[in-house]
């Protein structure tokens, strides 16, 4: 029995292919997960396979397992993907897990998602619909470890006798505590879901209502790192994604600027709100970049908002403690501190108000989001030559309160074809992303689609121009094209 009561076994399921623990490099992450855990006066229940299961136990016996654990610890690499169980075990915690934080993914070795696509579509075509929500719910909305780190363009991978290793499994064995103290403090008994909750499963928790909602949290100096931590515990808390994940801002003090500047485009395209954090200080300032990451990251958003505003509903908060004295234009620093004060929700205003601000923003925003019960499916097709724009898209969509699924045709004969048809019978709209490939590429996506006209989308990127594109026509679909930062805005017309 766990230190949870009933209705969990265990407090952390640990998840992984046997390949990645020939050393023992999965025993000894658990164990010292285990061990931080239980100098917490946790003496958690940990299950993991090779230890607890004989040779003979089938999957059927372990997704019980699964469902009865308050957390979910996944230890991914590629492998992780080739093998059935895997995958099934972390679909069937986040099926039935009643937290939407209580997966932990950790990244033994790189994973590229194109590959791995690439891979489960040839080996498991009639799964790719539960592996793709796997896909993006630990890609797009899950803070993840990374146990390896780039220099000189290799991989440094993290191996149980290093201190990176080390400090890493302790930072996750953190991460699940919290997890587990937050329940406890939310009136659960650790791991246990009241009665009247468990009944009420099929109704939306508000952290299930928030899950996926992403807000951008930008680095603070040491001073006031306190009162970021303070904002970020809470939004967790109530299921909110809070960006940039861990992982994201180690890169920062490793990576040039430029790099580091599309790490952060990336992750508010998936934002609806950013809050930055000004104290009296100017935090560190990385090698060769040309100022700190706070005035990095309060720039690029300032950008993101002017070519955004039109489409998105986004906002930027910049926040000061009301201690903290704004100094007169003398240094370039003090032209950032003026040039803070000009932007449209500049706070100086308690920290508890600070909190109410953030949350009527939240509010304000769920608000006008459709609810998924009435909201237009659609399911958007594209090449994996164009995945960065095919997540752009489906973000986009989101926003504005469509449900989204992705899907790769099958090759084209009877069989295949009927159950491209059912599959696509399910959705309101059926959007063909042309972006990198030619002609022959979009006229076999229109064959096997097949759908009637109203029905179906071609968007043309004119990002990547070619005469075929600017002169295409057909009677099979309404043909939308854009080009640009805001290309997609000609898209939302047609919806």
């Amino acid at each position: 029995m766990s230190i949870n009561q009933d209705p969990f076994d265990y407090d952390v399921f640990v998840s992984y292919p046997q390949a990645l623990d020939k050393e023992g490099w999965v025993r000894k992450l658990q164990e010292r997960v285990k061990l931080r855990l239980a100098e917490d006066a946790l003496e958690a229940e940990v299950f993991m396979d090779k230890i607890d299961l004989s040779v003979g136990d089938r999957l059927e016996v372990i997704l019980p397992k699964v469902r009865r654990s308050a957390t979910f610890l996944a230890v991914l690499s590629r492998v992780y993907f080739d093998r059935p169980w895997c995958w099934k075990e972390i679909y069937e915690f986040m099926m039935t897990s009643d937290s939407a934080n209580a997966l932990f993914p950790v990244l033994r070795r790189e994973i590229r998602h194109k590959e791995i696509s690439c891979q489960i579509k040839h080996e498991h075509p009639d799964q790719i619909e539960a592996i793709q929500e796997v896909f993006d719910l630990i890609f797009k909305d899950t803070i993840y470890l990374a146990f390896f780190h780039h220099e000189d363009n290799e991989h440094i991978y993290y191996e149980p006798d290093d201190k990176k290793f080390i400090s890493k499994s302790d930072k996750l064995a953190d991460n699940i505590i919290r997890i587990l103290q937050q329940k406890r403090r939310s009136k659960y008994v650790i791991g246990q879901i009241p009665n009247a909750h468990r009944e009420s499963r099929g109704s939306s928790t508000q952290a299930h209502k928030n899950a996926g909602i992403c807000v951008y949290l930008a680095q603070s100096c040491k001073s006031i790192s306190k009162y970021r931590e303070g904002v970020k515990e809470e939004l967790t808390q109530n299921g909110y994604t809070v960006l940039p994940n861990d992982s994201t801002i180690h890169y920062y003090y490793e990576s040039p600027q430029t790099e580091v500047e599309k790490l952060i485009q990336q992750d508010l395209q998936r934002c609806i709100l950013s809050v930055h954090f000004i104290g009296d200080q100017d935090g560190t300032t990385p090698r060769d970049f040309e100022c700190s990451v706070i005035e990095l990251q309060y720039r690029i958003v300032k950008k993101h908002l002017d070519s955004s505003h039109k489409v998105l509903r986004f906002k930027q908060f910049v926040w000061i403690p009301p201690t903290v004295l704004i100094p007169k234009n003398k240094t370039p620093r003090d032209n950032f501190y003026q040039d803070i004060q000009n932007a449209d929700h500049f706070l100086k205003i308690s920290f508890d108000e600070l909190k109410t601000d953030i949350q009527s923003e939240l509010n304000s925003n769920r608000s006008n989001r459709l609810a998924s019960e009435s909201s237009i499916s659609v399911c958007l097709i594209s090449s994996f030559e164009d995945s960065e724009d095919y997540r752009s898209l489906c973000d986009q969509l989101f926003e504005w309160g469509y449900e989204v699924r992705g899907y790769d045709l099958e090759d084209h004969n009877e069989e295949t074809d009927q159950r491209n048809q059912k599959y696509l019978e399910k959705f309101d709209k059926v959007i063909i992303f042309w972006g990198q490939e030619g002609q022959s590429w979009i006229d076999d996506k229109l064959r096997k689609v097949n759908a009637e006209s109203s029905k179906t989308i071609i968007f043309i990127d004119l990002s990547s121009n070619s005469r075929q594109k600017s002169v295409f026509r057909t009677r099979k679909a309404l043909v939308v094209k854009g080009e640009g930062i805001n290309k997609f805005e000609q898209l939302r017309h047609h919806m």
